[in-house]
């Protein structure tokens, strides 16, 4: 499978399996690691396993890609805890679900997953759900993927269309 693979979808399974391989060095916590990185292990089995029957857009490949970098980085460190969005935007609470909740709702229902997880589990739920404090963060995190994926559905859609007929990008 690997010689049928193009130099570009090549790139993109190196830059998953290095992040994967980095997120899983010494997590901040070892269970919510595995509850965030499951969701892009799962995806990428699932795409492995359809993708001569089912090939998808260069666009939602990549960000499939961004959604499971993502979800590693966030699983490495929690979403909580990831230091290089510290204090962006000049906000206190850490930003990495501000950027990654519209990313996740360009890629799907992610926080709905997110809760019904952290609910089943009943363990990590405060890592994993990453509320900071915030009593109306899970209501914020499902309207900033709502609006991701209403975002994506404008920006993307022609350029989408465009990928599956064939035609030039405009």
């Amino acid at each position: 499978m690997l010689n049928k693979l193009s130099k570009q979808s090549l790139l993109w399974l190196v830059i998953v399996v290095a992040t994967f391989i980095g997120s899983a060095i010494d997590p901040k916590d070892g269970f919510t690691w595995f509850l965030e990185t499951l969701p892009a292990v799962i995806a990428l089995i699932l795409l492995a396993i359809t993708w001569e029957k089912f090939r998808l857009t260069q666009l939602a490949c990549v960000l499939i890609l961004v959604h499971c970098v993502t979800l590693m980085i966030g699983g490495h460190y929690t979403y909580a805890e990831v230091p290089f969005l510290e204090g962006l935007f000049g906000m206190e609470r850490n930003n990495h679900d501000t950027v990654g909740q519209p990313a996740q709702g360009f890629g799907g229902f992610y926080e709905l997953f997110e809760w019904w997880v952290a609910k089943r589990t009943g363990q990590g739920g405060e890592a994993f759900l990453d509320t900071q404090g915030d009593e109306w963060d899970t209501q914020s995190d499902l309207m900033s993927a709502l609006i991701g994926a209403m975002s994506a559905l404008l920006v993307f859609s022609r350029r989408q269309d465009q990928e599956i007929t064939g035609e030039e990008h405009a």
